[in-house]
């Protein structure tokens, strides 16, 4: 091989040298880059799961506030039938302790006899003609008038004929017969004062004159009335609008969260974004360097450009003309919103007209035993009219409860290819909604958006209300029910049929009336079974005896629903505490409401119910804090709620807003109170037409039901129209009626008004009256009825009051709701709630035009009902018409990004 040849081969092999050292840099750099790469793609794809989960959290925890916001409401309706159970007790029990026969051992177990019984052997048409209660206060005397119909007048025996003797008969005779007629209306007096004091009392007794018969309790229309606006004002904060634009940690361009907690002074209309902001920042990641307050070379650039949007749904304006806006002030606001304009809860109201009978004698002249008399004390059961009573709320389901949020953030990796030195900007969504809860049963219909019907479906108001049938009555005459309906002209007061107008809102029109009834409680499943539809019609009605084949003696079968039948009677009656010494005490009246107010396996079914778990032996952690917070008092479950009444951040500002919304509520239904005015013209005017044209005969009787006088003529108020004018029109006490009686637009002012007088201190107790509602109930172990009963009741544990979410077979737990450890099967306690859960919902079923694959109305979680008044749809397609919510996500300006809605697939 020549010289040159070896060269060039030497030359070639250093060539070849540096050939490999090349392919290696060169494969290095391929395989550091890809490294990278894959790195830099694997935190990227880090960043955009922390993101997701971070907005995940955000939608969660936005959902949990929501859920423990329904739950709130959720117990608030639950004390609305708490304020009926009670007044039902008064009116029920309290108001008929005079008739004997309704106590043990004599009830029977179909049907109450409230008629009261003729004297002696009465004639025909002397006995009671409708099988109502009513209230009569007996004093405890020998003589019970309460339990009679017709008490007898005085006989009119034909004089000698002797000069004086005649005269000084006839003197004596008129003069014990104006003493008799006079009690006679002084006791129906009574009666008519004590039925407004369990309708309209403030825990004071406003009539002078009036036996203190649970005088010192808060009467049910007030209650009610204030539940209403404690409600009204927890609806506010779940409806409190989406936040505009963005939200942050800190920043510019963005609400940030010092600006949020600082917007509301007290009350927690911001707790929603600010506890999903919060939940989404902890979860995003990047450690201590994430801190806003970290300086500009150690901050996390993803964490600190983290920006949150809540998704607004479409609101729901409803008139305030209608239910659902019932008690809202016209110029209420929330964060710059019409408190109309409703995003995530629509409340309906249901108030009804109820009328609650009381027993007034009037005074006419009969025959007895064949010889003429005076005087006869007829006992006549008459209205106190309780308009608008807020007998309960609904959740209206055409406007979904649920949370739905937006996330961005912008990531910078390791090897950043793109121009944008900022970052990438990420995005995520998410939605989540309350489930497993209740706020309570629809008890009533609604008619159009302003009118209460009764609710054809399973007949659930049956047991609650019922008309009366006045049919076979000729003209009004003693012993007829007032306000009386002549024959030619039914339906004008009381509600005639189940399509009847029982309730609605002023611009409802004429509404009819209903004599209010309850569903208390049952020891089996049957015991239910006769609370369902009379005859096809969806409400009860009380027939007037004596005529068309209706006989005049014991209940009809069909007066046998609520607290008319028998079985329902007892168990309710025994909650009564035995009075002592044959006085009912003030104690015994409390011990015995307490009772009544305790929850029963009724309400479990149908309410959620606020629960206290003292801890000790058998402790199964069934509290309900901390929404519930516990007051310590021996042998009573006594709580607090937060539902504010008052506050600069609420609805109501001040004790001028509350005054002016209930006395504008008491406005609107003029018409009833003066209707019953007119009633009682009525019956003065056949009070005298029994004197036989003497018209001074029953001047006195007749002048004490109505008098013709004006109830601002200072010193009058003698009689019964002076006293209920004066009651429900007066502005103040002043001079009227002698200072005797203090009128109804006084008492809520005074009763509203913070520290306003003794009994509003008594309220506030150690809480604030304004910010909390305080409750109480009888405590398990100390239940004391009446004596006889034989109908000793064992209350629901706090595990079986948990009727919310409760897992079952499908879950892996049995039927009683327990959590078992899967291999070693032992109990692990009991994860039943009474309080709303929250879950993950598809942001694509929430948006307008969005994925219409499958029917709304056969996703359950999404639509629960088809309207206010049908049934239940659960997939079948025979279910009705699909109607989807209204308040469904805003897409314009939210989602555009995706094109169509059609295109979102989370």
């Amino acid at each position: 091989m020549s010289r040159d040849a070896s060269k060039e081969k030497r030359i070639f092999k250093r060539n070849e040298k540096g050939q490999v050292s090349i392919f290696l840099g060169i494969c290095m750099t391929v395989i550091l880059t890809m490294l990278a790469f894959i790195v830099n793609i694997g935190l990227f794809v880090k960043a955009k799961i922390n993101l997701q989960n971070a907005v995940d959290a955000a939608a969660w925890s936005g959902a949990a506030v929501q859920a423990r916001q329904l739950s709130n409401i959720g117990y608030m309706n639950w004390e609305l039938r708490n304020t009926l159970k009670e007044w039902m007790f008064k009116y029920y029990v309290l108001g008929q302790m005079g008739q004997e026969w309704l106590k043990y051992p004599n009830l029977n177990e179909s049907s109450v006899d409230f008629l009261l019984k003729p004297f002696g052997l009465g004639a025909a048409d002397t006995k009671d003609k409708f099988n109502l209660p009513s209230i009569c206060i007996h004093f405890g005397s020998p003589n019970n008038i309460c339990s009679i119909y017709d008490v007898p007048g005085l006989p009119v025996f034909d004089t000698v004929g002797l000069p004086g003797i005649s005269e000084r008969h006839e003197s004596f005779l008129a003069s014990i017969r104006d003493i008799k007629s006079k009690d006679c209306s002084e006791r129906g007096i009574i009666n008519l004062e004590t039925g407004l004091l369990w309708a309209y009392g403030t825990g004071s007794s406003s009539f002078s004159d009036l036996p203190a018969v649970a005088a010192h309790r808060i009467g049910a229309w007030i209650e009610a009335l204030e539940i209403g606006f404690r409600m009204r004002n927890l609806e506010s904060i779940v409806n409190r609008p989406p936040v505009d634009g963005q939200m942050c940690m800190g920043g510019a361009g963005c609400t940030d969260v010092n600006t949020l907690q600082s917007e509301f002074t007290r009350l927690p209309y911001n707790e929603r974004p600010i506890k999903a902001l919060i939940s989404a920042y902890r979860n995003l990641g990047g450690g201590t360097i994430k801190d806003e307050d970290s300086d500009d070379d150690n901050k996390d650039i993803f964490t600190n450009t983290f920006r949150l949007t809540e998704i607004p749904p479409e609101p729901h304006v409803v008139d305030p003309g209608s239910l659902s806006g019932l008690l809202i002030p016209q110029d209420a606001t929330i964060s710059g919103k019409s408190a109309f304009e409703k995003y995530y809860l629509d409340l309906i109201a249901f108030p009804i007209n109820m009328a609650t009978l009381y027993t007034n004698f009037q005074v006419k002249d009969g025959v007895t035993s064949s010889v003429a008399s005076v005087g006869e004390c007829q006992g006549t059961r008459t209205a106190i009219p309780v308009p608008g009573y807020i007998h309960s709320f609904a959740k209206n389901h055409e406007v979904m409860t649920y949370y739905s949020v937006k996330g961005e953030a912008k990531y910078v990796g390791m090897f950043f290819p793109f121009a944008e030195r900022g970052g990438v900007t990420l995005k995520a969504y998410a939605s989540a909604k309350p489930f497993g809860g209740k706020i309570g049963p629809r008890l009533f219909g609604r008619l159009e958006t302003n009118k209460v019907v009764a609710r054809s479906e399973v007949a659930r108001t049956t047991p609650y209300v019922f008309g009366l049938d006045m049919q076979g009555a000729g003209g009004f005459q003693a012993g007829e029910l007032v306000p009386f309906e002549p024959p030619a002209s039914p339906g004008m007061f009381w509600a005639k049929n189940g399509l009847s107008v029982i309730g609605g809102t002023p611009s409802a029109g004429q509404l009819q009336y209903v004599i209010p009834n309850l569903l208390y409680d049952f020891d089996s499943y049957g015991d239910l079974d006769i609370h369902g539809p009379v005859l096809g019609d969806w409400m009860t009605y009380v027939k007037r005896r004596g005529s068309g084949g209706v006989p005049g003696d014991g209940p009809l079968p069909q007066e046998d629903r609520g607290l008319l039948n028998g079985k329902q009677y007892k168990i309710f009656r025994a909650n009564l505490v035995p009075p002592t010494g044959g006085i009912l005490s003030v104690a015994n009246i409390d011990a015995s409401i307490r009772n009544v107010r305790r929850p029963t396996r009724y309400e479990a079914m149908n309410y959620m119910i606020p629960t206290i778990e003292r801890g000790g032996d058998g402790n199964t952690n069934l509290d309900s804090i901390p929404i519930v917070k516990n007051i310590e008092q021996s042998g009573i479950k006594k709580y607090h709620i937060f539902a504010p009444l008052i506050h600069e951040d609420s609805l109501y500002k001040q004790m001028a807003s509350i005054e002016e919304a209930a006395k504008a509520f008491l406005a609107a239904n003029d018409t009833s109170i003066t209707s019953f005015i007119d009633a009682l013209k009525t019956v003065r005017d056949a009070i005298l037409a029994e004197a036989g044209g003497d018209p001074t005969k029953y001047q006195d009787s007749a002048n004490l039901i109505h008098d013709n006088n004006d109830f601002n003529t200072p010193g009058t108020c003698v009689s019964m129209n002076d006293k209920f004018e004066f009651f429900f029109n007066a502005e103040s006490e002043g001079t009227g009626c002698g200072g005797k009686i203090t009128p109804l637009k006084q008492l809520i002012q005074e009763y509203f008004a913070p520290g306003g007088n003794g009994q509003q201190m008594q309220l506030i107790g150690k809480f604030d009256f304004l910010l909390y509602y305080e409750s109480e109930y009888a405590d398990d172990g100390n239940f004391n009825g009446e004596p006889n009963s034989n109908h000793m009741r064992t209350f629901p544990t706090n595990a079986e009051l948990h009727g919310a979410y409760t897992p079952g077979p499908r879950t892996g737990s049995p039927d009683t709701g327990a959590f078992l450890l899967p291999f070693s099967g032992n109990d692990n306690g009991i994860p039943k709630r009474n309080f709303y859960s929250t879950k993950f919902v598809s942001t694509s079923k929430l948006v307008k035009g969005g994925d219409t694959t499958i029917s709304f109305s056969q996703v359950p979680v999404y639509k629960e009902k088809d309207d206010m008044g049908g049934q239940s749809m659960f997939g079948s397609e025979a279910s009705g018409p699909s109607m989807d919510f209204k308040n469904k996500l805003e897409y314009t300006g939210f989602l555009d990004e995706f094109g169509t809605a059609a295109n979102l697939d989370f």
